[in-house]
C-alpha cells in the first residue's frame, strides 16, 4: 500500500460530498426558492425589481460542507504523519501540516509541526506555504482551507446564502418603453448583475419607465455562496471547494515524490 493512499482516499471522499453538495442544492434550487415581486417608484418613474419570499438554506448544506472541508484538511495532516514515520522521526501531539500567513509564524510555530521530517520534506511544505504569496497569502487555497476548517470545528456551522451566478436572462411579454435619456448618476435602465446575493428586499433590477407593472420572464442562475469573513465571503461554494481539492490533490502528489 502507497504510504499516501489514506490521504488520497480522504480527497475522494471530499469530491463525493461537493458532489452531493451539488445535488442537494440543485434540488433546493429547482423548488423554488424565491419570488420576484415589481414595485414602482412613482415619484422618480422607476420600475424597481425584487426578490421576496427567499428560502432558507437547508442546515444540511453546511454539514456537507463542513465534512469536504475535513476531508481535505485531514489528507494534508496524515501527509505529515506518513513523512515522518518514513524518515524514522516521532509523531507528537503537535504533528500536523502547517499552514501560515507569515513566514515569522511558520518559523516560530510551524517547525514544530513537522519535526522528525527530512530535509527535503521540509523544504517542500515551506515551498508550499500561504506566504510564499506575500500580501495575497490570506487567498491561498491552503489558508482559505484551513480558515474554513477551523471555523466549522470550532464555532457554529458554516454561514451559506444564495447568490447570483452568471447574467440575468429577461423576456418582456409585454410592451414596455425605457426611458433611457433622464438617468440620474448611478441609476441604471436595466440592471444585469455577475453576482451578488440573493435575499429578502435585494434589488437586482430596476429602470426608468411609465410602465408600472410589466409581464416577463427571468431567467437567474443561482449558487450557494460562504458568508463566512474573510477571502471565501460571497464565493460560490462547489467551484471554492473543487479549486481547493484540486489544490490538495497536488500537494499529496508531489509529497509522493518522497517515498520513492
Amino acid at each position: 500500500m502507497d504510504p499516501l493512499d489514506g490521504c488520497r482516499a480522504k480527497i475522494e471522499r471530499a469530491n463525493e460530498h461537493i458532489k452531493n453538495l451539488s445535488l442537494e442544492y440543485s434540488a433546493h434550487a429547482n423548488s423554488g426558492q424565491y419570488r420576484i415581486v415589481q414595485e414602482y417608484d412613482t415619484a422618480n418613474g422607476i420600475l424597481v425589481l425584487k426578490f421576496a419570499d427567499v428560502k432558507t438554506l437547508p442546515t444540511r448544506l453546511s454539514v456537507i460542507i463542513g465534512d469536504a472541508l475535513h476531508q481535505l484538511r485531514s489528507a494534508l495532516d496524515h501527509s505529515i504523519h506518513q513523512l515522518i514515520l518514513k524518515n524514522g522521526g516521532i509523531v507528537t501531539k503537535k504533528t500536523q501540516f502547517p499552514v501560515f500567513q507569515s513566514h515569522e509564524g511558520y518559523v516560530a510555530r510551524g517547525h514544530p509541526m513537522i519535526s522528525g521530517l527530512s530535509v527535503p520534506a521540509a523544504a517542500l511544505i515551506e515551498s508550499f506555504q500561504p506566504y510564499q504569496l506575500g500580501t495575497s497569502a490570506g487567498e491561498h487555497p491552503l489558508w482559505v482551507l484551513a480558515e474554513l476548517n477551523n471555523a466549522d470545528k470550532h464555532r457554529l456551522l458554516l454561514v451559506t446564502a444564495i447568490t447570483m451566478e452568471g447574467p440575468l436572462e429577461f423576456e418582456f411579454k409585454s410592451a414596455l418603453t425605457i426611458d433611457t435619456t433622464t438617468r440620474r448618476p448611478g441609476e441604471f435602465d436595466l440592471c444585469v448583475r455577475h453576482g451578488g446575493q440573493i435575499e429578502n428586499g435585494a434589488t437586482f433590477a430596476s429602470f426608468r419607465t411609465t410602465a408600472q407593472e410589466v409581464q416577463m420572464e427571468s431567467q437567474i442562475s443561482s449558487a450557494v455562496a460562504f458568508q463566512e469573513d474573510g477571502f471565501s465571503r460571497g464565493k460560490p461554494v462547489i467551484p471554492l471547494l473543487t479549486e481547493t481539492s484540486a489544490v490538495v490533490a497536488g500537494v499529496i502528489d508531489r509529497l509522493g515524490s518522497e517515498f520513492k
